[in-house]
């Protein structure tokens, strides 16, 4: 929809708004910007722009036809800063309202460029774009492509803010799940201890005499429950939470694999009746299991350290208060309660498109008149 809207008020612009007499040479160039604009030429339109713009750096329409080629390359920040130059020269309202309306579409392009990395400032972005889309509204009630686009962009703002709070969901049951996982990592260490402490004791009971029989048997019992140990240990490093691309998850699993493994050759050892050789293993179980607990304490740290530079650089904030999103999220609740409206919560995005196009017709029965008409000095 952006793509369409945005191309045909360029080419209005550029095609039938010529520049009005003024010195030979800056419509010259202008005219050349155009025709190489029309060929879509784009650093050709933007040098010749960018020339004329030095020549006549008061006209409106020229700054117009620098942020049309800036925008059809890409390059939506300096978009942004030329229609901006428009809104505070030109002094025609219609010139006005289409500037509004790039304006519009650039920060929602711009948005659409920061959605993927960083969702407050894809929201920033998006809630500007609604500000330059009520603004071209203001100045000209009957533009249906702004009222639509606007429409657009508050579908955008419910759908970031939703994302930006499954994400926040998705975050906290993460860091839940881990502080589950290293809580049992605890309990693994602590029952291997305790097994490795029973397996000692029988260990001096197999020595005596008349207590064979009795330390066989706790032996056979001790080489079950190291078996099921091993078991609870290979489970948690299936379940354990994160991302493949973490280096201390990777490590953690690493490690509570070796621990089964070692509890595993453990048991085995007690059936054969190695003590000696099952303790040792125990203890290389431990080891591990410890060093399993410390890759995940790392990987919090490692997240709080993120989690406090996403907060001062402002950068990848994904999972930072969701303060910025509540702004904007109360900006549209009050714009509908001046109304007599309020957006439900969970309010899908076809009610919030009907909801705005009943807005446009008040906005139309309040307007008596459209553009009216003034002098131009440029």
């Amino acid at each position: 929809m952006h793509n369409k809207y945005f191309y045909l008020i360029l080419f209005f612009l550029l095609i039938f708004y010529p520049l009005p007499a003024m010195a030979g040479s800056v419509g010259e160039i202008v005219a050349k910007g155009n025709e190489a604009y029309e060929k879509e030429k784009f650093d050709e339109a933007l040098s010749a722009y960018e020339e004329a713009a030095k020549e006549d750096p008061e006209s409106p329409r020229v700054f117009f036809n620098l942020g049309a080629a800036y925008y059809k390359k890409g390059e939506y920040e300096k978009a942004i800063e030329a229609f901006k130059q428009v809104a505070l020269k030109c002094k025609d309202a219609r010139l006005e309202a289409n500037s509004k309306f790039n304006l519009g579409d650039s920060s929602f392009r711009q948005a659409e460029q920061k959605k993927t990395d960083n969702l407050h400032k894809a929201l920033e972005s998006y809630g500007k774009s609604i500000e330059y889309y009520r603004e071209a509204l203001e100045l000209s009630p009957e533009f249906t492509e702004a009222a639509e686009n606007l429409e657009m962009a508050r579908f955008a703002v419910k759908s970031i803010l939703d994302e930006i709070k499954r994400k926040e969901e998705a975050t906290e049951k993460q860091k839940q799940a881990r502080q589950e996982a290293m809580d049992k990592m605890e309990q693994l260490i602590e029952k291997q201890k305790q097994l490795k402490d029973r397996v000692e004791d029988i260990k001096d009971q197999m020595t005596q005499p008349g207590e064979r029989e009795d330390s066989e048997r706790k032996r056979d019992v001790l080489a079950e429950d190291q078996k099921k140990l091993s078991k609870e240990t290979e489970e948690l490093a299936d379940k354990l939470p994160g991302t493949q691309q973490d280096q201390s998850l990777k490590s953690s699993k690493r490690h509570l694999s070796k621990a089964a493994d070692q509890q595993e050759m453990a048991a085995e050892k007690l059936n054969r009746d190695q003590v000696t050789k099952a303790l040792e293993n125990q203890q290389q179980s431990i080891d591990e299991l410890k060093k399993a607990l410390d890759s995940l304490k790392d990987n919090r740290k490692n997240d709080q350290q993120q989690q406090k530079k996403q907060d001062d650089t402002g950068k990848n904030s994904i999972s930072r208060d969701d303060g910025a999103a509540q702004q904007q999220q109360d900006e549209l609740r009050q714009e509908d309660e001046e109304q007599g409206k309020k957006i439900p919560e969970g309010k899908d995005a076809a009610a919030i498109i009907d909801e705005e196009r009943e807005n446009m017709k008040n906005r139309r029965q309040r307007s008596a008149v459209g553009y009216k008409g003034v002098e131009r000095d440029w």
